[in-house]
């Protein structure tokens, strides 16, 4: 789910322009691209749950309730990426 939620915002940022390789990167072109849609701001909650998954992958820090929650919400933000990039995708006729 972290590795689709990666891949998402670099679908979404090649579209715009940019090419974030780091993952760090990729975090600061979220946030400023979720600041700068106020409808869009809940992406950031999204991604912090999909890195939730991928600490805990590591750490096994969440519970059974908690990787449950944090799993739906990273599904939800993959969702919400896929549905902005077809829809800018939409937007521009396929043309970046």
């Amino acid at each position: 789910m972290y590795e689709a939620a990666k891949s998402c915002i670099n679908a979404v940022a090649n579209q715009q322009g940019s090419n974030p390789v780091k993952t760090a990167v990729k975090f600061r072109f979220l946030q400023s691209f979720a600041t700068a849609r106020a409808a869009e701001r809940e992406l950031l909650d999204g991604w912090r749950n999909a890195e939730s998954l991928h600490t805990h992958a590591d750490q096994f820090h969440l519970d059974d309730s908690d990787f449950s929650m944090a799993y739906s919400a990273a599904q939800a933000f993959v969702a919400a990426m896929l549905d902005i990039y077809h829809r800018d995708n939409l937007t521009t006729g396929g043309q970046l």
